[in-house]
């Protein structure tokens, strides 16, 4: 009987673990081109997406290096309070474009606010966008619209638990040029007001 339950609670854990990060994708969409052209999932649940310019079918777009996408759980909010990011993306054009990147993923519990930092460098015109949604619609934490250096900041936003993140970064060339960004959202570190609430909870004050 104990078998059985251990079991099913193994089951149990293993569907919540892969629930978790199940909706966790980066897509890139070129506007010369119909649809969407690159789809990413997290395949491994590890909260890390990976890619360069290998097997990307872009018009006039190439990516110089290999960038990233950070969810849950490789950044869980303990570590520089980090919790989603589209980061080391460096990209270059050949001609005139319009290139769409977006990063989401659901289930966060962190609590408390977020805020949504940019930083880099462009020759066109980047438009960053974070938002979240507990359910009721998006809520913008930032949206920047930057030619040049990037460097912008926004929040804290205040969110309730659960609710999904999404990161947009659209880059928008005239001609030949190039861009690269770092677009991270944060959790303002709520840990320690949580746990000194704790503490007093324990101690029945």
């Amino acid at each position: 009987m104990n078998k059985i339950l251990l079991g099913m609670a193994g089951i149990a854990a293993l569907m919540m673990a892969s629930g978790a990060n199940a909706a966790f994708k980066l897509t890139i969409d070129d506007s010369l081109t119909v649809g969407t052209d690159v789809t990413l999932t997290d395949l491994d649940l590890d909260g890390l997406i990976s890619f360069s310019n290998s097997g990307l079918s872009l018009t006039n777009w190439s990516v110089a290096s290999n960038a990233f996408g950070y969810s849950k759980p490789f950044y869980d909010g303990s570590v520089d309070d980090i919790i989603f990011a589209l980061q080391s993306f460096s990209i270059s054009s050949s001609a005139a474009g319009i290139l769409t990147i977006e990063l989401t993923d659901d289930g966060f519990t962190d609590f408390g606010s977020l805020s949504f930092t940019s930083t880099g460098q462009t020759s066109g015109t980047v438009t960053s966008e974070a938002f979240y949604n507990a359910g009721a619609g998006d809520v913008t934490i930032g949206n920047f619209i930057t030619s040049g250096i990037i460097a912008e900041t926004s929040g804290p936003t205040s969110v309730a638990s659960p609710y999904s993140l999404t990161i947009k970064t659209t880059i928008d060339h005239s001609g030949v040029g190039s861009t690269f960004f770092d677009n991270t959202v944060r959790v303002p570190e709520p840990s320690v007001l949580a746990l000194f609430g704790t503490g007093l909870f324990g101690l029945g004050l």
